[in-house]
Protein backbone atom coordinates (compact mmCIF):
# COMPACT_ATOMS: atom_id res chain seq x y z
CA UNK A 1 0.00 0.00 0.00
CA UNK A 2 2.73 2.03 1.07
CA UNK A 3 4.08 1.63 -2.85
CA UNK A 4 0.52 2.66 -4.57
CA UNK A 5 0.97 6.01 -2.34
CA UNK A 6 4.19 6.68 -3.46
CA UNK A 7 3.15 6.01 -7.24
CA UNK A 8 0.52 8.55 -6.73
CA UNK A 9 2.90 10.99 -5.56
CA UNK A 10 1.94 11.24 -2.07
CA UNK A 11 4.95 11.35 0.37
CA UNK A 12 3.89 8.52 3.08
CA UNK A 13 7.34 9.53 4.69
CA UNK A 14 6.06 13.15 6.51
CA UNK A 15 3.03 11.09 8.58
CA UNK A 16 5.55 8.15 9.49
CA UNK A 17 6.32 10.21 12.56
CA UNK A 18 5.53 7.98 15.61
CA UNK A 19 4.65 10.60 17.64
CA UNK A 20 1.84 11.53 16.03
CA UNK A 21 0.60 8.02 16.39
CA UNK A 22 -1.10 7.95 19.77
CA UNK A 23 -2.60 4.46 19.79
CA UNK A 24 -2.58 0.70 17.78
CA UNK A 25 -5.11 -1.57 17.72
CA UNK A 26 -3.29 -4.24 16.78
CA UNK A 27 -4.78 -6.96 14.06
CA UNK A 28 -6.28 -9.65 15.28
CA UNK A 29 -7.66 -12.91 14.03
CA UNK A 30 -10.69 -12.68 16.02
CA UNK A 31 -12.06 -8.91 14.03
CA UNK A 32 -9.72 -9.62 10.86
CA UNK A 33 -8.90 -5.74 11.34
CA UNK A 34 -6.16 -3.18 12.91
CA UNK A 35 -6.80 0.46 13.52
CA UNK A 36 -4.16 3.19 13.81
CA UNK A 37 -5.03 6.36 16.00
CA UNK A 38 -3.34 9.80 14.24
CA UNK A 39 -3.05 12.99 15.65
CA UNK A 40 -2.27 15.93 12.42
CA UNK A 41 -0.15 18.70 12.79
CA UNK A 42 -3.66 20.54 13.50
CA UNK A 43 -4.10 18.50 16.51
CA UNK A 44 -7.22 16.43 14.80
CA UNK A 45 -7.25 12.94 16.08
CA UNK A 46 -8.20 9.94 13.43
CA UNK A 47 -8.96 6.48 13.49
CA UNK A 48 -7.38 4.80 10.42
CA UNK A 49 -8.82 0.67 9.84
CA UNK A 50 -7.92 -1.86 7.38
CA UNK A 51 -9.47 -5.05 7.32
CA UNK A 52 -11.13 -7.80 5.74
CA UNK A 53 -14.16 -6.23 3.61
CA UNK A 54 -16.79 -8.84 5.40
CA UNK A 55 -15.91 -7.50 8.68
CA UNK A 56 -15.52 -3.84 7.79
CA UNK A 57 -19.00 -3.64 6.03
CA UNK A 58 -20.81 -3.39 9.06
CA UNK A 59 -18.80 -1.02 11.30
CA UNK A 60 -18.80 1.81 7.62
CA UNK A 61 -21.41 4.43 7.05
CA UNK A 62 -20.26 6.59 4.94
CA UNK A 63 -18.12 6.28 2.05
CA UNK A 64 -15.57 8.47 -0.04
CA UNK A 65 -17.32 9.31 -3.34
CA UNK A 66 -16.38 10.01 -6.89
CA UNK A 67 -16.14 13.76 -5.95
CA UNK A 68 -14.05 13.35 -2.72
CA UNK A 69 -17.44 14.30 -0.81
CA UNK A 70 -18.80 11.97 2.10
CA UNK A 71 -21.97 10.10 1.33
CA UNK A 72 -24.01 7.58 3.38
CA UNK A 73 -23.81 3.90 1.99
CA UNK A 74 -26.61 3.14 -0.72
CA UNK A 75 -28.04 -0.44 -1.75
CA UNK A 76 -25.59 0.86 -5.15
CA UNK A 77 -22.23 1.36 -3.60
CA UNK A 78 -23.07 -2.02 -1.37
CA UNK A 79 -23.45 -3.59 -4.85
CA UNK A 80 -20.15 -2.00 -6.22
CA UNK A 81 -18.72 -2.99 -2.90
CA UNK A 82 -19.44 -6.51 -3.16
CA UNK A 83 -18.84 -6.86 -6.88
CA UNK A 84 -15.41 -5.34 -6.16
CA UNK A 85 -14.38 -7.82 -3.71
CA UNK A 86 -15.68 -10.77 -5.93
CA UNK A 87 -13.63 -9.74 -8.89
CA UNK A 88 -10.41 -8.92 -6.79
CA UNK A 89 -11.05 -12.43 -4.99
CA UNK A 90 -11.55 -14.54 -8.28
CA UNK A 91 -8.30 -13.18 -9.81
CA UNK A 92 -6.86 -14.52 -6.37
CA UNK A 93 -6.23 -10.95 -4.41
CA UNK A 94 -6.53 -10.20 -1.18
CA UNK A 95 -9.36 -7.87 -0.68
CA UNK A 96 -8.65 -5.09 2.32
CA UNK A 97 -11.34 -2.19 3.07
CA UNK A 98 -9.70 0.85 4.26
CA UNK A 99 -11.61 3.14 5.87
CA UNK A 100 -11.40 6.26 8.41
CA UNK A 101 -13.08 8.52 10.70
CA UNK A 102 -12.67 11.84 12.95
CA UNK A 103 -12.07 11.41 16.47
CA UNK A 104 -12.91 14.16 19.85
CA UNK A 105 -10.15 11.41 21.95
CA UNK A 106 -7.99 8.72 21.67
CA UNK A 107 -10.18 5.86 22.37
CA UNK A 108 -9.75 3.10 24.66
CA UNK A 109 -11.33 0.35 23.33
CA UNK A 110 -12.21 -0.79 19.95
CA UNK A 111 -15.77 -0.47 20.06
CA UNK A 112 -14.78 3.66 20.55
CA UNK A 113 -13.58 2.94 16.82
CA UNK A 114 -15.72 0.15 14.96
CA UNK A 115 -18.70 2.68 14.09
CA UNK A 116 -19.43 5.25 11.38
CA UNK A 117 -16.58 4.73 9.60
CA UNK A 118 -15.75 6.19 6.21
CA UNK A 119 -15.06 3.79 2.96
CA UNK A 120 -11.82 5.15 1.71
CA UNK A 121 -11.27 2.48 -0.83
CA UNK A 122 -11.04 -1.70 -1.00
CA UNK A 123 -8.53 -2.99 -2.69
CA UNK A 124 -6.78 -6.03 -3.96
CA UNK A 125 -3.26 -7.04 -2.72
CA UNK A 126 -1.54 -9.87 -4.58
CA UNK A 127 0.59 -12.04 -1.92
CA UNK A 128 2.50 -14.20 -5.17
CA UNK A 129 3.35 -17.79 -4.52
CA UNK A 130 6.71 -18.17 -3.48
CA UNK A 131 9.11 -19.86 -5.78
CA UNK A 132 8.93 -24.07 -5.54
CA UNK A 133 5.59 -24.34 -4.33
CA UNK A 134 3.99 -25.82 -7.82
CA UNK A 135 6.63 -28.03 -7.65
CA UNK A 136 6.20 -29.03 -4.15
CA UNK A 137 2.59 -29.55 -4.63
CA UNK A 138 3.80 -31.73 -7.69
CA UNK A 139 5.90 -33.72 -5.74
CA UNK A 140 3.88 -34.27 -3.04
CA UNK A 141 1.12 -35.25 -5.20
CA UNK A 142 3.42 -37.68 -7.10
CA UNK A 143 4.41 -39.18 -3.72
CA UNK A 144 0.98 -39.94 -2.82
CA UNK A 145 0.13 -36.86 -0.17
CA UNK A 146 -2.48 -34.99 0.09
CA UNK A 147 -2.16 -31.17 0.14
CA UNK A 148 -4.22 -29.12 1.74
CA UNK A 149 -4.52 -25.68 2.57
CA UNK A 150 -5.35 -23.71 5.49
CA UNK A 151 -6.30 -19.52 5.44
CA UNK A 152 -8.05 -17.22 7.00
CA UNK A 153 -8.84 -15.89 3.27
CA UNK A 154 -11.98 -15.05 1.41
CA UNK A 155 -13.52 -18.47 0.48
CA UNK A 156 -13.22 -17.41 -3.25
CA UNK A 157 -9.62 -16.27 -3.10
CA UNK A 158 -8.38 -19.08 -1.76
CA UNK A 159 -9.98 -21.25 -3.98
CA UNK A 160 -8.09 -18.81 -6.68
CA UNK A 161 -4.72 -19.46 -4.91
CA UNK A 162 -5.37 -23.21 -4.50
CA UNK A 163 -5.64 -23.68 -8.39
CA UNK A 164 -2.66 -21.33 -8.75
CA UNK A 165 -0.73 -23.78 -6.70
CA UNK A 166 -2.22 -27.22 -8.14
CA UNK A 167 -3.60 -27.73 -5.26
CA UNK A 168 -7.07 -28.37 -6.48
CA UNK A 169 -8.09 -31.85 -7.77
CA UNK A 170 -10.89 -31.59 -10.20
CA UNK A 171 -13.29 -33.03 -7.42
CA UNK A 172 -12.19 -30.92 -4.59
CA UNK A 173 -15.13 -29.42 -2.38
CA UNK A 174 -13.81 -26.63 -0.33
CA UNK A 175 -14.55 -26.37 3.28
CA UNK A 176 -15.54 -23.69 6.32
CA UNK A 177 -15.86 -23.90 9.41
CA UNK A 178 -14.72 -21.34 12.69
CA UNK A 179 -11.57 -22.04 15.22
CA UNK A 180 -10.54 -20.91 18.39
CA UNK A 181 -6.87 -19.86 18.67
CA UNK A 182 -5.99 -21.01 21.72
Amino acid sequence: MLEVAYRFGFDYEKFRNRDRIKKIFPFSSEKKKMATIYEDDKGKLYAFVKGAPDFMKPVCSYFVDAESKIAKITEDFEQKYEQAIQEFAQGSLRTLCIAYKELKTVPEEWSQVENGLIVLAVVGIKDPLRDGIKEAVTQCHEGGVTVRMVTGDNKITAIAIAKEAGILPEDWVPTEGDYTVM
